[in-house]
């Protein structure tokens, strides 16, 4: 029978009104779908069916492994036999990739625009541009590279423009030869080797004047960047020389120096140096750069917005430091500078202080998106009741405990009212899914999966549907959700606005080895599911910008002083990939930082983000907070957002586990979950 609808839902869905009725968390969710003639199985428990081992996908991993070894002959012998399959290109582009040097420039030129929306496509172009250049090939290069403002390497761009300037056709395009430069001149950073050549034929035909230098020397202040300033200043006339010598010892020493600056001419430069140094000392020491500013105020003819810029910046990190005269600093800023960045700080140093009036007035000022937010609504709630204006509160609480987040569980809790959790049963058409499915990046990505390229796949998977439709990106995620994907199933939920989902954005995965480390450390296994959620979006291949690795995102120098504890073997990076180690070690490390810090989970989620050292830092400028308190008032704004997001996601898995659901408010204190009482919350999705 052909269905007309995938009706996507869970036979126990009702039953998640009341966790504790629930007996098995290890259900199935079962897609009926008909014309795609499969069964989406949910992310719990192996699959039952047998695994039919397609010949080409075997055939491909043979070859591709024999590229991986180096076995290049071999694999060259061996590639025909995958011509028909569908990630053929991807072993021409091994081939090409492992003889880049000696590839006809033409061929590789055809191979590359045949398949750019590829995504090796970008990488093997950048190489072999760059192998281009080393070579200085310069002819091949301006026939291939393209235009200079397409091109992202700060290297290639360089050689573009040697090839250039060593061009037949200099003159006729010299202008725009010398703007491009230029703009490769204007950076506060050294610049690749390969811009040497092209500064020095600059210097050569009187292009690199003394503007120009002044230009980048404001850069490398601004930057911080004192070598690139001290190598610059060699271009300048010996006056100008002693004018850079003073401004790098204000910025070493402003202590001295900013008495001396009083006595300096009033110069756009002069004011751009102070200026930068300003804010440096701004993000390090506001009290300090203040009484800098207080010096120079009145020296120089400061713009309206070199005021307002450095006044915003002594305010902003005046509150983020708590500093005691912060509010009183808020009356410096002009009207014109303050945003709602500004606002929220004025909020946490009113909340700090206990200055409920002064928290209504920051709340009141701020724009209508900024007050829509749930944290900031929540302590608008709790200033009116600490005003006496009880009624108003309850009315703010009430709606706020309307909703499934971290701010609106803590209303809830506030009130001693159910949870409100109310999922949405997704329906999609399986014509439509078919059609996601055939657009040729999907595909692509699919079959990678299969052949264990997963880094690839999720790069074809991002540039499929990066541009896709909110209603595509739901129908993406049906099928992401289907093919054991789910962090491209969360993704696209993400970007589609379908944060009721509930199935789908928190999936049950990887159960036998969250509730084995669960009981080996005692933790709670919707806290490991919430933080694995909010890590990796439960991505076992997650790499970090950081470099920390796997579904708990872990750093193999955290990994390795676990082995004891995690009761694994730490061998290489690798290892981090593998879902059964990454669980263990992030356990162990979970447990680890709760001996740390008694027991109490938002201090432990807050250090497993920021690290101990900054979480201990926080603790002493902050003593005596309640822990809600605490964690609206800390400095990082990722750990500040890090915490509730965990805890949310903790909660949302406790009832998806079935397991009775801890009130967040209990869960933020104590580690051992709450079991009856006013620890535990009824779930409901009561009007």
């Amino acid at each position: 029978m052909i269905a007309n609808k995938i009706n996507i839902n869970s036979s126990h869905q009702s039953d998640r009104l009341a966790p504790a009725a629930i007996k098995d968390s290890g259900f199935r969710m079962t897609f009926f779908v008909g014309l795609l003639g499969f069964i989406l199985l949910a992310l719990v428990g192996p699959t039952q069916a047998k695994v039919l081992v397609d010949p080409s996908v075997t055939q491909f991993k043979q070859t591709w492994n024999l590229a991986r070894a180096g076995r290049h002959a071999e694999f060259r012998l061996q590639m025909p036999g995958s011509k028909q399959y569908l990630l053929y290109p991807y072993l021409q582009y091994e081939d090409y990739r492992s003889r880049l040097s000696s590839v006809p420039p033409a061929e590789l030129a055809a191979f590359l625009q045949s398949h750019k929306g590829w995504a090796f496509s970008s990488g093997l172009r950048q190489a072999w541009l760059r192998g281009l250049g080393r070579k200085r090939q310069w002819s091949k290069l301006l026939q291939y590279a393209g235009s200079f403002q397409s091109i992202r390497s700060a290297e290639t761009r360089c050689n573009q423009l040697n090839a250039r300037i060593n061009s037949q056709h200099q003159k006729s395009e010299k202008a725009a030869l010398i703007q491009d430069a230029g703009e490769m001149w204007r950076t506060g950073k050294s610049q690749h080797k390969a811009c040497d050549p092209v500064f020095s034929w600059m210097d050569r035909h009187n292009h690199l004047n003394d503007q120009l230098v002044w230009q980048r020397l404001l850069l490398a202040f601004q930057a911080g960047n004192l070598n690139l300033a001290n190598y610059l200043k060699r271009r300048l006339p010996p006056a100008e020389q002693a004018q850079v010598d003073a401004f790098i010892q204000l910025w070493k020493n402003p202590g001295h120096g900013f008495s001396a600056s009083r006595h300096w001419s009033d110069s756009g430069r002069t004011r751009e140096i102070i200026l930068a140094v300003l804010l440096k000392q701004a993000r390090k020491n506001p009290d300090a750069a203040l009484k800098y500013w207080q010096q120079v105020e009145h020296e120089f003819s400061w713009s309206e917005r070199a005021k307002g810029k450095i006044l915003y910046d002594i305010v902003l990190f005046s509150a983020v430091a708590l500093d005691d005269d912060v509010l009183a600093r808020f009356a410096l800023m002009p009207a014109a500078a303050v945003d709602d960045r500004l606002l929220q700080w004025r909020l946490r140093t009113a909340l700090n202080h206990q200055r409920w009036d002064e928290l209504l007035i920051s709340f009141d000022s701020m724009s209508a998106k900024a007050k829509s937010e749930t944290r900031f609504r929540y302590w608008q709630a709790w200033a009116l009741e600490q005003q006496g204006e009880v009624g108003k509160a309850d009315v703010v609480f009430k709606a706020l405990a309307r909703e499934a987040t971290f701010w609106g569980f803590l209303a809830a809790d506030h009130l001693q009212q159910d949870y409100r959790i109310c999922p949405i049963t997704p329906t999609v058409d399986p014509l439509e899914i078919q059609r996601i499915a055939a657009l040729p990046g999907v595909k692509r990505a699919l079959e990678l999966r299969k052949v264990g390229l997963d880094d690839f796949a999720g790069r074809e998977w991002y540039r499929a549907t990066v541009s896709l439709s909110k209603p595509d990106m739901r129908l993406a995620a049906a099928l992401a959700t289907d093919k054991g994907w789910p962090s491209r199933a969360i993704l696209g939920l993400g970007k589609s606005g379908d944060t009721r989902y509930y199935d789908w954005r928190f999936p049950i995965a990887f159960e036998q080895h969250i509730n084995r480390n669960a009981n080996k450390h005692n933790l709670d296994p919707a806290w490991i599911y919430g933080l694995m959620r909010a890590e990796s979006a439960m991505n076992p291949r997650a790499i970090s910008p950081a470099k920390a690795y796997g579904l708990m995102q872990l750093l193999p120098s955290t990994a390795k002083h676990l082995s004891k504890r995690a009761g694994v073997k730490y061998t290489n990076r690798t290892k981090l990939l593998e879902p059964a180690a990454n669980i263990a070690f992030g356990t162990a490390e979970m447990s680890k930082l709760l001996e740390r810090y008694q027991g109490v989970p938002a201090y432990v989620t807050g250090a497993y983000n920021a690290g101990p050292g900054a979480v201990d830092r926080w603790l002493k400028q902050r003593p005596g907070k309640s822990v809600e308190a605490w964690l609206e008032l800390m400095p990082y704004y990722e750990t500040r957002d890090y915490i509730p997001r965990v805890m949310a996601f903790s909660t949302l898995y406790a009832w998806r586990l079935g397991t009775p659901v801890t009130r967040v408010s209990h869960r933020l204190r104590h580690a051992a979950t709450a079991t009856n009482g006013a620890g535990i919350a009824r779930v409901s999705c009561s009007p």
